[in-house]
């Protein structure tokens, strides 16, 4: 049988699917934030070394999320064998992982992954774009969820728990955190309480820089790309420090 596309027959009545694409996104704002947050890491911004070769160093990572099958298996030769994961989905994801740097974002989650998320997750997402990515016939619309990075740093902590203490540690937190997912069979409404979240996601965009900025995508898809470009300055002069039209 032929197929059509690289995406998976997903049953969107199915409500673990919604919980499990919320949970993805999650995920990878949980990541987001322990970077910006780690003691150790945000130490290497004040390494005279680096800083010498590398002015205001800061480190930062792009995350992208699609949806579709891959194929998990050993990969290489006799004297060298990596597990890895394969298929033109994973592909695509790894581009939007590079083009979260084109665009001067965190987080780029692809059009089918959007489908499948909670309506409440949805509404903390921007449109992107439209692009056509290598790999894929289909062109595929972008999506992020704007986040703040300049999150105040943990203390420094001198750990003493043993290995194994911080696995029990860990496990005992998921299993609480699914039971938590199964009580109020929502995602954002347990993540998006947390004191972390909500500085994460708390940015200097207002309901005016949202409203401007819808009203330039629809100008975008139309081709109406002056009046795009007027409606993203409006936007720009709201939110200075915004990624991706910093970069425009």
């Amino acid at each position: 049988m032929e197929r059509k596309d690289n995406l998976l027959e997903i049953d969107p009545t199915n409500p673990m699917v919604e919980i499990t694409a919320d949970e993805s996104v999650c995920a990878c704002l949980r990541c987001i934030k322990k970077i910006n947050k780690s003691y150790n890491i945000l130490s290497y911004g004040k390494n005279e070394e680096i800083l010498k070769r590398i002015p205001n160093f800061k480190l930062n990572m792009g995350f992208g999320l699609h949806i579709g099958y891959g194929i998990e298996g050993a990969v290489g030769s006799t004297y060298k064998i990596d597990a890895s994961y394969l298929s033109p989905n994973v592909n695509i994801a790894a581009r939007l992982e590079t083009a979260t740097r084109q665009f001067g974002l965190s987080l780029l989650v692809s059009g089918p992954l959007y489908q499948l998320l909670s309506e409440d997750m949805k509404r903390r997402m921007r449109f992107v774009d439209c692009v056509n990515v290598k790999g894929s016939v289909i062109p595929l619309d972008l999506y992020t969820i704007d986040v703040n990075l300049d999150l105040k740093p943990q203390e420094k902590k001198i750990s003493i728990m043993s290995p194994k203490d911080k696995r029990k540690r860990y496990q005992d937190k998921k299993e609480l955190f699914q039971r938590e997912i199964e009580m109020v069979k929502s995602v954002t409404n347990i993540i998006f309480e947390k004191d972390s979240y909500i500085e994460l996601t708390h940015t200097k965009k207002t309901e005016e820089f949202y409203h401007e900025w819808e009203e330039g995508v629809k100008f975008y898809k139309n081709g109406y790309f002056k009046q795009a470009a007027e409606q993203y300055e409006k936007c720009l002069k709201i939110d200075p420090d915004d990624g991706m039209l910093k970069l425009c």
